[in-house]
């Protein structure tokens, strides 16, 4: 069997054990709904979308899925890619973005890293997390301070996969364009992060689904940024919502709760 006949029954496989992961959801959950939706903001704003926990069965299915694809199908795109010969053109194309897919996957089917809550510079954090995206992006974010420091209990990582993953998502509508991350101090003592894109904004149906697994606007994308970054908000007891700003963009907004006196377990 020639490397583009094993490369095309490998994708076959790939896009097989995927329409599990969403048969497996919509078992679990009696039907592909998406999650609740909080009551809407003043008309000046679209409606915002926040976060739902995702069910145990669900999170089982994916990772049981994903582990397997982890250890077969990933190994053998990699050796696959060996084979190539030195100039395969559309052959290394293909076989790039199938393993840049399953590595995505992959990533996303890792649980997250057990830490405690610490008390933390919230800028320092969010700024590592843009320090990363923009070395690997070179998509510029200006990230606007809060007028006094913020320190606040928080898991590190959490929050900087959550921004990371967040400001990729801008990213792909911003055209290049700047990106800004607001850091604010909120009246109840809470805090707050806002990242606003210059792209088109969000469509009705991706303020109602955006937060759907596996739901994208783009054909290739996986659909997985988002309800990511949602699941790393709601592991620090934040909410995730989308709207557009008025004078157009989208903007995403996490808000956390009144902060502790120092460090949480």
């Amino acid at each position: 069997m020639d490397g583009m006949a094993w490369l095309g029954w490998i994708l076959a496989l790939v896009f097989g054990a995927l329409s599990l992961v969403l048969l497996a959801r919509r078992s679990a959950t009696g039907s592909p709904s998406a999650p609740a939706v909080s009551p809407p903001p003043p008309p000046t704003v679209s409606r915002p979308r926040t976060d739902v926990s995702d069910g145990a069965t669900e999170d089982a299915a994916l990772r049981g899925t994903l582990g397997y694809l982890r250890r077969t199908v990933l190994p053998e795109l990699q050796e696959l890619r060996s084979f190539l010969p030195e100039d395969p053109g559309a052959a290394e194309d293909l076989l790039e973005r199938a393993l840049d897919a399953l590595e995505d996957l992959t990533f996303y089917a890792d649980p997250p890293p057990e830490e405690g809550m610490e008390m933390e510079s919230l800028a320092t954090v969010v700024q590592e997390a843009v320090r990363q995206y923009t070395i690997e992006t070179r998509v510029p974010v200006r990230v606007h301070p809060p007028t006094t420091e913020i320190h606040v209990p928080l898991r590190r990582e959490a929050l900087k996969d959550a921004v990371f993953l967040l400001l990729a998502n801008a990213g792909q509508y911003s055209e290049g364009r700047p990106i800004d991350v607001f850091l604010e101090d909120e009246p109840s003592g809470g805090y707050r992060i806002r990242i606003l894109d210059a792209g088109p904004g969000f469509s009705d149906e991706a303020l109602d689904r955006a937060l759907e697994p596996f739901w994208s606007t783009d054909p290739r994308g996986l659909g997985l940024g988002l309800p990511q970054a949602r699941r790393r908000v709601s592991e620090m007891k934040g909410r995730l919502s989308l709207r557009n700003q008025e004078a157009g963009g989208a903007e995403v907004i996490l808000d956390f709760p009144e902060r502790a006196e120092g460090p949480a377990a």
